[in-house]
């Protein structure tokens, strides 16, 4: 028998003003019916994955959602480390074939984030040879590119006018050209740069290369940065 329209109004706005209620009731028919809603499942699998997948692209596209979430991953992650850590281990142990597929069509998809992930990794490994624990992760690339506008940071020319992407330089440089001590790469020390704009700066100190006008307007644009990144 179908249900009416006024009692499925009902359920809802009941549902609405007793979520405690609701979950409660969820959570017993669940722990109450476990073989039940496993043989549903089983017997739908593919029209609840293609609902789930259907959600999942609808939040994916809402860049407030997406932000929240990687804010709350990142906040979680730094707080479990090890526990993160376990929990991936265990999961390539218990499904080597399911991760390798995952895998090679993540890459697949994502050939541009891929390149991404190797610029990060490469750069990590560059600091620590140096002994400097630097940890900027292609979301945080993607966050800097983003800031500047995907321009020079110094002569404000955009990325289209290049054949290859902007670099993401070190203001105070990894190794600077005086011998001190290098500076890892962050959200304070962390800007776009041209071909010709990053020659020119190489490993020298900004104030050797930019005049002081220039040097202080991008030492404020990073401590702009590094806010706008900590408050994500």
């Amino acid at each position: 028998m179908k249900t009416s329209a006024k009692t499925l109004a009902y359920i809802k706005q009941w549902n609405q003003e007793h979520p405690e209620k609701r979950k409660e009731y969820k959570k017993r028919y669940r722990d109450n019916n476990k073989e039940k809603l496993k043989a549903y499942y089983e017997a739908n699998r593919e029209r609840f994955l293609e609902a789930k997948n259907a959600h999942y692209q609808e939040q994916v596209a809402d860049d407030s959602w997406r932000n929240e979430k990687n804010r709350k991953s990142r906040e979680w992650s730094k707080k479990n480390l090890e526990k993160r850590s376990k929990i991936s281990r265990n999961y390539k142990d218990k499904y080597p074939e399911r991760v390798r597929a995952n895998s090679d069509r993540w890459i697949k998809n994502n050939p541009e984030r891929r390149r991404e992930i190797a610029r990060a990794a490469d750069r990590k490994h560059r600091a620590h040879k140096l002994n400097l624990n630097e940890n900027f992760t292609a979301e945080m690339e993607r966050f800097v590119r983003k800031f500047w506008g995907n321009r020079c940071a110094i002569c404000h020319r955009k990325q289209t006018l290049f054949n290859k992407k902007l670099s993401m330089d070190h203001w105070l440089s990894l190794v600077p050209a005086d011998g001190s001590q290098g500076h890892a790469l962050d959200m304070d020390n962390a800007v776009l740069m041209c071909p010709n704009c990053n020659s020119k700066k190489s490993n020298k100190a900004p104030i050797e290369v930019f005049d002081i006008h220039t040097v202080t307007m991008i030492e404020d644009r990073l401590e702009q940065q590094q806010e706008e990144w900590s408050n994500l």
